[in-house]
């Protein structure tokens, strides 16, 4: 039998990168680790036939630290016992600093195989290595409970990790390619019959067509953001840019617009968009933006900084505006803001009146 190549992912954006770079790549002998919050993903991997095995743990809801810490310590033990298992040539990870893939990590170095980072987002182009976001882990943690002996607390600078895969290699800081392979993620291979392919492994599961928009009309999906749940925003502060996005939604009714919730948000804040005419919630939140396209033609995308925007506008060639500038007004963050220019060519809006600008230059052009 050909050597394994196994990946390690934790979200439906993982699996579905995953499954367009094993497809383009011809890689047909491949396990798959998944330490996920939702446990709809083990049902996608149950019912996917191209993959050789796969085992899953649903991320601990436990608020006790010690039951916290066994039911992880099963998580490390029992991930490692199955990567040790398969006689893997490489290890896929999305993540190089949580205590899975460190673990996972961790084993494939000692054992000389190949460990490749896949780009997951602006996390690793806005990762600056400093003093600190590499200390020693608990030694009681490690002990007791399996623990890697590091804890690395930003994306991108594990030593271990050989090959980088990534959009836009050249924009990637220095502190995360030193001493790596950087390999391009080509968006060439990924026609529209791959993605349908990979919108069908969706389908096993749950049928995901959307409600009847009208034609006749401009269709804006707009893809949502997690922020005040991450804590990058306040509850206070994310409704505010909400409310004024809904009264903005309800004031131009010339256009369809398709509300599409990030899976972890709670979509009880977007209860009053529901009632808007013109505004469909897309409820079935862990279908990737990325493949929405297939099921409805989407005129313009609105988002903050989704890296969805990116593969959209490169599958589709859809037209995307970054609503950036709306939902964080006093921020100081311009490596962000020019990571967002620079490899998602995204087009900022500041005010709402520049919003409807754009929109109405798209209707013309449509």
């Amino acid at each position: 039998m050909d050597k394994i190549y196994v990946f390690s992912i934790n979200t439906f954006f993982h699996y579905m990168i995953m499954k367009f770079y094993t497809t383009s790549n011809n890689l047909n002998n491949v396990k798959v680790i998944c330490y996920s919050k939702n446990s709809k993903l083990k049902d996608i991997l149950k019912k996917d036939k191209d993959i050789e095995g796969y085992i899953f743990f649903e991320k601990s809801k436990s608020q006790n630290k010690l039951l916290k810490l066994l039911e992880n310590k099963n998580v490390i033990i029992s991930t490692r016992n199955f990567l040790e298992e398969s006689d893997f040539k490489e290890l896929y990870v999305f993540k190089d600093y949580d205590f899975v893939n460190q673990t996972l990590i961790e084993y494939a170095e000692n054992m000389g195989k190949e460990v490749t980072l896949l780009e997951d987002g602006l996390g690793l182009y806005t990762s600056v290595y400093k003093k600190g976001l590499i200390e020693k882990e608990n030694i009681i943690k490690r002990i007791l409970f399996e623990y890697p002996k590091e804890k690395i607390l930003s994306l991108g600078i594990n030593s271990k990790v050989d090959t980088i895969l990534a959009t836009s290699p050249n924009s990637l800081p220095q502190e995360v390619k030193k001493d790596k392979k950087i390999k391009e993620l080509n968006f060439n291979a990924f026609n529209l019959t791959r993605i349908n392919k990979v919108l069908s492994y969706f389908e096993e599961v749950e049928n995901f067509s959307l409600p009847e928009i009208d034609d006749s009309k401009i269709t804006i999906m707009y893809i949502s953001q997690p922020f005040s749940e991450l804590g990058i925003l306040t509850i206070e502060e994310e409704s505010e840019v909400l409310n004024e996005l809904y009264y903005f939604f309800q004031e131009n009714k010339k256009y369809n617009f398709l509300l599409k919730p990030h899976p972890g948000e709670k979509q009880n804040k977007y209860e009053k968009f529901e009632k808007s005419e013109n505004v469909t919630v897309y409820k079935k939140s862990y279908l990737p933006a990325e493949l929405v396209p297939l099921s409805i033609r989407i005129d313009a995308v609105l988002h903050v900084s989704s890296s969805s925007c990116h593969y959209i506008n490169h599958w589709y060639n859809i037209q995307v505006l970054s609503l950036y500038k709306l939902f964080f007004r006093e921020s100081k963050d311009d490596k962000l803001l020019d990571k967002l220019r620079e490899i998602y060519e995204a087009k900022m809006v500041g005010t709402y009146d520049e919003l409807e600008s754009n929109l109405k230059i798209l209707r013309k052009t449509i």
